[in-house]
């Protein structure tokens, strides 16, 4: 099984330091950086906002199976007349999410891990009685995503710092990524 993953992802998990999911909205009413944990997070340039157990982007992973996901951002907690000013011209604009590693001391650990790419469809509003409610914010993530797997492959640099200097196996990979196979009668 191959798992894609970044350097500084694997470290924190390897260690146990903890991940989070940072995401980005290019929304009609402004950018929205956003991320899984609590307080504003500096990273890259961007002031992320926390969202802690109140936000969540799923589903996060992959899937064998050749297909259009869609992935849905959400936010409770916000107050029901939310509605009146929330910008409904969301449709084709970018969304996106990482997962990634944390160190100790609550930083980003390297570079995060995209997993999502999409254009957001359509928003939605959903009331849960207690004069709260709950933001989905639907994303359609294009068919061209499942693609950028099959362009990633383990160099045998990145292998022998995970596994040790005395894994081979893998020197093969980078020359097969470009390989071109032509089949021919004999």
């Amino acid at each position: 099984m191959t798992v894609l993953t970044t350097l500084g992802l694997e470290e924190s998990i390897r260690n146990h330091w903890g991940i989070c999911v940072l995401a980005y909205v290019d929304h009609p009413d402004g950018e929205v950086w956003f991320w899984s944990g609590i307080g504003t997070m500096r990273f890259n340039g961007n002031d992320y906002e926390g969202v802690g157990r109140l936000g969540g982007v799923a589903p996060i992973g992959g899937s064998r199976t050749l297909g259009v996901r869609t992935v849905t951002f959400m936010l409770a907690g916000v107050p029901q007349e939310a509605e009146v000013w929330l910008n409904k011209n969301v449709r084709n604009r970018i969304a996106r999410a990482w997962i990634a590693g944390m160190r100790p001391e609550g930083r980003i650990n390297g570079e995060p891990w995209q997993v999502i790419e999409g254009r957001c469809d359509y928003q939605e509003i959903e009331p849960d009685g207690n004069g709260m409610a709950m933001i989905k914010l639907m994303i359609a993530e294009p068919i061209w995503s499942v693609e950028r797997a099959q362009k990633l492959g383990m160099t045998p640099q990145w292998a022998k710092k995970i596994f040790g200097a005395d894994v081979t196996g893998f020197d093969d990979i980078p020359g097969m990524r470009t390989k071109s196979v032509n089949w021919t009668q004999t």
